[in-house]
C-alpha cells in the first residue's frame, strides 16, 4: 500500500487529479450520497459513478443523488465529452469505458460475466486513458467486482481508495480490492470527500 501525499510536491512534480472514477453496490448509493453531499460546486474533475443495478425499468438514481449535491448530476451518454464538476451515473445494463481525449463509451452487459464485473471493465478504461491523472474510489458492496481494475490504474501510478468496513454495508469489493495490495488508502466514507479536494487541487 503507497501512501497518498498531497501538497508536498513542487509544482514540476505534481500530477494533479483529473478524472474521479467510482464503483459501488450494495450500500454504495447511500456512500455516495454523502460523499457528493460534501463536495464543492467548483469541484475541478468530472466525476464517473458505476452502481451495480439491474437493466429493467427506470432508476430514480440521478434524483436521488441530486438531492444531496450542489454539483450536476446526469446520466451519461455515449461518446459525449466529460467535464469538470459533472457527476456521470451509468445506465442499468451498461458499463463506462473511459476514453482517451476525455470522452465516455457504454459497453452493454451481454454475458454473465459482464454483469459481474462492469467495474474492472470501467476502472482498467480510466488507466488506460489516464492513468497517474484519476483516481478510483471503491464503495461498499458484494463480490469483488473493481479488484482487477483498481490494480491496472495502481500499477499506472493512479491513486486509489477504497472505503471501510465500519462505514461499509457489505465490505465485499473494498475489501477485496484491499486484497490486491493496490489501494493507497482505506478510509471512512465521511473522509473521501475531502481528500478527493485535495488530489484534485493539490496533488
Amino acid at each position: 500500500m503507497r501512501m497518498v501525499q498531497t501538497g508536498d510536491k513542487s509544482p514540476d512534480e505534481q500530477s494533479k487529479i483529473e478524472l474521479v472514477s467510482v464503483a459501488g453496490s450494495a450500500g454504495g448509493i447511500m456512500a455516495m450520497r454523502e460523499i457528493l453531499s460534501q463536495l464543492p460546486i467548483d469541484f475541478p474533475a468530472p466525476i464517473l459513478y458505476l452502481q451495480h443495478m439491474s437493466a429493467s425499468g427506470r432508476s430514480a438514481l440521478a434524483e436521488v443523488m441530486q438531492w444531496r449535491t450542489a454539483l450536476k448530476v446526469r446520466w451519461a451518454q455515449q461518446g459525449e465529452g466529460l467535464r469538470a464538476g459533472v457527476v456521470y451515473l451509468c445506465p442499468g445494463g451498461w458499463s463506462f469505458i473511459v476514453r482517451p481525449g476525455g470522452t465516455v463509451g457504454l459497453v452493454p452487459m451481454e454475458t454473465r460475466l459482464d454483469m459481474l464485473r462492469p467495474a474492472d471493465r470501467f476502472f482498467s478504461s480510466v488507466a488506460e486513458s489516464y492513468a497517474h491523472r484519476a483516481a478510483a474510489v471503491v464503495l461498499s458492496g458484494a463480490g469483488w467486482d473493481g479488484s482487477e481494475g483498481v490494480c491496472a490504474l495502481y500499477s499506472r501510478q493512479g491513486t486509489v481508495i477504497a472505503q471501510d468496513e465500519a462505514s461499509s454495508m457489505v465490505w465485499g469489493m473494498p475489501k477485496a480490492a484491499l486484497a490486491t495490495g493496490c489501494v493507497d488508502l482505506v478510509l471512512p466514507v465521511q473522509d473521501i470527500a475531502p481528500l478527493l479536494v485535495n488530489l484534485v487541487r493539490d496533488r
